[in-house]
């Protein structure tokens, strides 16, 4: 059965094609068909959403990489409040015994210009990550599907044993209400209708074995659709043929190479070997230089802050320097003269137009040595990559084994549902003359029970090799892309 894993992966989904299971009476919309179990079981089965979650994860990666190619921007205020000793943002001089309220406003823009190519071998791993885990989702749908396939089938091989063995149930009350009457005329032994009541007794135990098995069969079934054991379940019942007596016209090899080709693991493993190439890439950049641009406008305020408002005046005072007049000799002192005015508060939005300041920038950073982190780095992301290669060709090994291995087994149920037919065949013309025979008197009861065990184990026998026979076949017919119907 672990074998067969990846086998049953691809041939869920299209199970749910089955032509003779897509339609559901309308005379009786409670039943079930193949189509409605199927779809109900993906929506509901948790390892599906699971995987749905990680594709999701996985988009929402590659969406940042491709954002990581934006330039940021971003923003900062700050307000502030120095009491005593301290700095005036506004001149940078110190201040005694002030309270000092100030605002700081800055928005800054940074771009990355050149990784050595990292962001853009990012935004390619992501986009085949996103790719692999989607094939993921449809791996895991069809393991489902695939189950639900089996679970379904076995519902349908009970019932029809469980039919089978009220058949043979029927067929010796019949024969035990006739003896009852033979004996009572004389005319057979008490022997042949004590014999006979014993083989009635024990095809009431096969027909309570089928329906335990037809129980946990549905039980199966419920599971699988996540629903409770306390609920029914009932499925629509398609005509299904017996097997024709084919000759399978592909060996196992062509089949392989044309599932090669289409099965959702095989691609997954290999995106997965393109993604850590990408890796590699990626490890490699951190050898190259990297080149950004920075960008930002500040502006600040102080509550302190003044500016000086000129009048128009103009106002002498005295440097404290001289200067000696030629004619008189004397010494005359020199005056500066200043435009007069009056200190006043810096009003908010004014001083903070004034103190108005952008910058821009580029910074450079080349890479001498890194404590061997690139290197290591570099090398890890190879071994990454042989993984990934010895994962691809464990999954190509597992799916061709597989496809071996299911037509090995188509080629035994053919060979047993023939050779079962045949045994059908002669039980049933042996059991026709042996009944006959014991109708008249000419056999005991012994011969009969024998005669009639033989032919309800191959009949048995039979309707287990058909159901065999058609699954091996849709299995390797879902490879060779045909159609799966009944």
């Amino acid at each position: 059965m672990k074998t067969l894993k990846p086998l049953y992966f691809s041939i869920c989904l299209s199970a749910a094609t089955f032509s003779a299971f897509a339609q559901t009476p309308a005379a009786n919309p409670e039943k079930w068909t193949l189509q409605a179990c199927v779809d109900y079981a993906l929506q509901h089965n948790l390892q599906v959403k699971q995987s749905e979650l990680t594709a999701e994860t996985n988009q929402n990666n590659l969406v940042q990489s491709k954002a990581n190619m934006l330039p940021s921007l971003a923003g900062s205020a700050s307000h502030s409040y120095n009491i005593g000793r301290s700095i005036d943002p506004f001149t940078n001089t110190v201040v005694q015994n002030e309270t000092v309220q100030s605002n700081s406003f800055n928005l800054g823009v940074n771009m990355n210009l050149f990784s050595g190519f990292q962001t853009r071998n990012t935004i390619e791993r992501n986009k085949l990550s996103t790719k692999a885990s989607e094939l993921d989702i449809e791996t895991n749908k069809n393991t489902i599907a695939l189950q639900v396939v089996s679970a379904y089938t076995q519902i349908l091989f009970s019932q029809e044993l469980l039919k089978n063995a009220q058949t043979q149930l029927a067929t010796s009350k019949s024969q035990v209400e006739r003896t009852e009457k033979l004996v009572k005329a004389g005319s057979l032994p008490m022997t042949n209708l004590l014999d006979l009541k014993a083989q009635m007794a024990a095809d009431e135990q096969n027909v309570v074995t089928y329906e335990n098995q037809l129980d946990m069969a549905k039980l199966n079934l419920l599971q699988l659709l996540q629903k409770p054991a306390t609920e029914t379940i009932d499925i629509v019942v398609p005509n299904v043929d017996a097997p024709q007596e084919s000759v399978l016209q592909r060996n196992a090899q062509q089949i392989y190479e044309a599932a090669e080709k289409t099965q959702p693991q095989i691609k997954a493993a290999e995106l997965r070997i393109q993604s850590s190439e990408r890796n590699i890439s990626i490890a490699k950049g951190g050898y190259m230089p990297s080149l950004s641009l920075s960008a930002g406008v500040y502006t600040s305020y102080s509550s302190i802050a003044q500016r000086y408002v000129y009048d128009g005046s103009l106002v002498e005072y005295p440097t404290g320097a001289y200067w000696k007049d030629p004619v008189s000799g004397s010494n005359v002192p020199v005056y500066s003269v200043t435009r007069g005015g009056h200190a006043e508060k810096f009003a908010y939005f004014k001083q903070l137009d004034n103190n108005l300041r952008e910058s821009v920038s580029f910074s450079l950073n080349i890479p001498i040595f890194s404590n061997l982190q690139n290197k290591t780095n570099v090398a890890n992301a190879v071994i990454s990559r042989q993984s990934a290669r010895y994962s691809a060709e464990s999954t190509k090994n597992t799916l061709r084994q597989t496809i071996e291995q299911a037509y090995l087994d188509a080629k035994l149920a053919q060979k047993t549902f023939t050779t079962t037919q045949n045994q059908v065949t002669a039980y049933q013309e042996s059991f026709r003359a042996t009944e006959q025979r014991f109708n008249v008197g000419a056999l005991n009861s012994v011969d009969y029970n024998q005669a009639k065990n033989n032919l309800n184990k191959a009949e048995t026998d039979l309707i287990r090799s058909k159901y065999n026979f058609i699954f091996k076949m849709k299995v390797l017919d879902f490879y060779e892309g045909k159609p799966l119907n009944f």
